[in-house]
């Protein structure tokens, strides 16, 4: 699906319009498309879905966007809640299903910080408690969140990615292996147009902050969702914020873990528990990296 363009034709009938039609909005200039060498018209897959999202139009056509599972079909209401939807999907390890969720209701116009906020965490919450019951728990919880991981991933081959300089770097510190809440963060920021560099999980604070040196960022995050019970990590991420503190960069600190630490002093540091809050806390800063067209 990586780099996937559509024809005037093909994206004619994804959404059951005239090709005359589409041709006339791309010579408007209200859809972006490109011309190949042999001078056919292609319409790059990002473009395409945010013209979809911006006009509120159906599709027609789910196969041509590489999804073969309606959730219309499912044993389930397509009026029950959409993460409930998507426990039953990861429940039954049906990572197709699970996805056509997510694209669907991003096609339909629901932003990356809802589908974080609002569908895939309480999904995985209710999953989560699994092993409460059941010792197995733990397994299905882990293949639930990589299958989670998976349909992320996937979902940013149909979102536009940000132009420009990198202006927000994060990552999970040293100790932490969960993936899946920076890549939630990475995604969110993305979406309103703000470059990101995710440097993942598992890493160490003195990585950190030589790709703070490096990237010249305006904005850090940490997503702490595991804290090692030691003196050494509680220095370590004291010793970090005093660092940026120094040079003036704010830093937000997120995750089921983030009510845990404190930093009095350091008035750069701010901590929130969604991505909502992550997202009011930047537009908040008033860092001028918010790009007014997706905020």
């Amino acid at each position: 699906m990586l780099n996937r363009t559509l024809s005037p034709k093909e994206m004619a009938q994804m959404i059951g319009a005239s090709e005359s039609s589409l041709k006339r909005w791309i010579d408007s200039g209200k859809l972006v498309a490109h011309k190949t060498s042999g001078g056919h018209r292609r319409i790059a897959l990002p473009e395409a879905i945010e013209f979809i999202r911006e006009n509120k139009l159906l599709i027609e056509r789910p196969d041509l966007l590489g999804v073969n599972i309606d959730p219309r079909f499912s044993d389930l209401s397509v009026d029950a809640p959409k993460n409930e939807l998507l426990e039953k999907y990861l429940l039954d390890a049906g990572q197709e299903e699970a996805f056509s969720i997510v694209l669907s209701e991003y096609i339909s116009g629901t932003t990356v910080q809802e589908i974080c906020d609002d569908i895939i965490q309480p999904a995985l919450q209710s999953i989560g408690c699994l092993w409460e019951h059941d010792r197995y728990g733990i397994v299905i919880e882990h293949r639930a969140t990589e299958i989670c991981i998976r349909i992320m991933n996937q979902l940013k081959n149909y979102m536009a990615q940000p132009q420009g300089e990198i202006q927000a770097v994060g990552g999970s510190p040293s100790g932490d292996f969960y993936i899946l809440p920076t890549l939630c963060v990475a995604m969110t920021l993305e979406s309103v147009g703000i470059p990101v560099a995710n440097l993942g999980a598992n890493v160490p604070f003195e990585s950190l902050l030589q790709a703070v040196d490096r990237l010249h960022p305006k904005l850090v995050w940490i997503s702490a969702s595991h804290l090692e019970e030691s003196v050494e990590w509680g220095s370590g991420v004291r010793a970090f914020c005093r660092e940026l503190d120094t040079r003036s960069i704010p830093l937000v600190i997120g995750g089921t873990q983030s009510n845990r630490l404190r930093f009095e002093g350091l008035s750069t540091v701010t901590a929130g528990g969604s991505m909502a809050e992550l997202l009011g806390i930047v537009r908040q800063m008033d860092l001028e990296i918010l790009n007014p067209q997706n905020s």
